[in-house]
């Protein structure tokens, strides 16, 4: 998943969304920091924004994004 043409990178992490009951410290740790960048989708949701900032984030970081449901 992440990795270059010269280096294997990291092929899997763990995501801790606000529902998972984290079991450790670290993990407790991981998912206060990793809950910034949660995006809430429910009914009010507005996409077009959403997809606009999917596509300003691949136009900085040069990810490709192939379906976006």
């Amino acid at each position: 998943m992440l990795s270059t043409d010269k280096k294997e990178g990291k092929r899997a992490f763990r995501v801790y969304p606000n529902w998972d009951a984290v079991k450790s410290k670290q993990a407790e740790r991981t998912q206060k920091w990793e809950l910034n960048y949660f995006y809430q989708i429910n009914s009010l949701t507005d996409y077009k924004k959403y997809l606009n900032c999917i596509m300003k984030n691949n136009a900085l970081h040069s990810t490709t994004y192939t379906q976006v449901i």
